[in-house]
Order: C-alpha cells, then sequence, then structure tokens
C-alpha cells in the first residue's frame, strides 16, 4: 500500500511540474514530515516524489546510512534519504544542455530544470547551490535570509544545509530564539536555520528521522508569526 500512494504522489507531482505547494515544505522534510501523505503530497519536489533526492539533510542521511538503516528501516528511508540510500537513479536529460543551463543560473528560474536536469542540480542526494548567484539573493533578502522554499531548496550551501551550521547572518536570531525555548517549541525552523546554536547536529545528539516526524504545517504559522 505504501509503495501504491508513493508511485501515485509521483505520477501526481510530475503531471504538476515537480513544485512544492506550501513555503514551509523544506523546512520539514528535514525533520522527517515526508513520511505524512498529506505532506508528502503538498510538497513532492522536497519529498522527492518526482526527482532522486533526500528529504533530511545530506549529514543526516549518511550518518542513518552508516548505521544501517537503508536495509533496516527500508520504509521510513525510501521516502526520506533514498539518493543516499541508493534507492533511485538520478540522470540529466542530454537534451537540455543541462550543465550550461545550471551554470548559468536555470535550476531556479527555469521549473523544467528541476525534472530534467536534477543532477546538474544538484537534487541527488549531492548537497550544495545549484545557483551562482545564491550569495547575491540571499542576501538580497535581508533579514528573511534563507527562510523561503526556493533558497532552502536551490542555495543548500549557502543557506548553512550542508553542514551544521546556522543560517548566514542568523547567528544573533538564533541566540536570541535559543534564549526563548524555540529550539524546542518551533524545532522545523531551529533545524533548519539555527543548527549550530540549537545543537540539532546529527553528530552531535540531534534529532534523527526516528521520531521527528513532526506533522508537516503544524508550526508554520507559527514562525511566520515572528
Amino acid at each position: 500500500m505504501f509503495l501504491l500512494v508513493a508511485t501515485f504522489f509521483a505520477f501526481v507531482a510530475a503531471a504538476q511540474g515537480c513544485q512544492d505547494t506550501k513555503d514551509y515544505c523544506a523546512a520539514y522534510a528535514h525533520i522527517g514530515s515526508c513520511m505524512k501523505s498529506s505532506f508528502f503530497s503538498e510538497c513532492p519536489l522536497s519529498c522527492g516524489a518526482c526527482v532522486c533526492t533526500d528529504a533530511l539533510k545530506k549529514s543526516e542521511c549518511v550518518m542513518l546510512r552508516d548505521m544501517g538503516k537503508c536495509l533496516s528501516n527500508y520504509q521510513e528511508m525510501e521516502r526520506n534519504c533514498k539518493a543516499t540510500c541508493g534507492f533511485c537513479g538520478c540522470r540529466d536529460d542530454t537534451s537540455y544542455n543541462c550543465a550550461q543551463r545550471a551554470s548559468q543560473g536555470y535550476c531556479l528560474a527555469d521549473t523544467n530544470m528541476i525534472t530534467r536536469c536534477p543532477l546538474s542540480c544538484k537534487l541527488c542526494g549531492e548537497c550544495g547551490d545549484n545557483s551562482p548567484n545564491c550569495a547575491q539573493q540571499v542576501a538580497e533578502a535581508g533579514n528573511q535570509g534563507c527562510r523561503t522554499n526556493t533558497l532552502l531548496t536551490h542555495c543548500a550551501g549557502t543557506c548553512g544545509l550542508c553542514e551544521c551550521a546556522d543560517g548566514p547572518g542568523m547567528e544573533m536570531e538564533c541566540a536570541r530564539r535559543a534564549a526563548l525555548g524555540e529550539c524546542e517549541s518551533n524545532i522545523a525552523w531551529a533545524y533548519t536555520h539555527c543548527a549550530a546554536t540549537c545543537n540539532l547536529c546529527p553528530s552531535g545528539g540531534g534529532s534523527d528521522s526516528e521520531g521527528s516526524g513532526n506533522e508537516g504545517g503544524e508550526e508554520e504559522e507559527e514562525e511566520h508569526a515572528h
């Protein structure tokens, strides 16, 4: 049944162009919310429904893979870490000039790049920026920083998602929120934007995909209220 549901959502996502429909998708995918079917259908790109990509942070997936979870917990890892576990293949459409388009920033500007050039757009388990203008785009976002789904998806390196780090320029904001107890009360936001301050790193005892499957979207109103 699980595979049938996942396959159905993959077809729906492909038909819709593989786009997340909620701005909180990337953040909540990082804490295991893709295990919830309704979230999976709302967030096909972040959950890897239509591309071979990990939902959790790369470092988290590598840690779980090395613990043997790809074999012992297949259902959860297929949703959360299928690229790292090797559960899917990933290749570019050779007719679409993917490498050149990616180098020119089209991973972010051209929605067709997501499904036609996932390898060049670093959506296959590799963690990093797939736009050459990420630093500029994050700077232009001002105090919003990496809080948008688009930047979290396409500028993972600049946004600090490839290592245990706070988002760029977020150190003071993270310290303030930590003092207010938001490392615990707003875990999706903290894990995505303040991993270092909140000690939410895989090697540092942070939450793993087991037990971190928060209901997608339950906290986004709290986050947007700040």
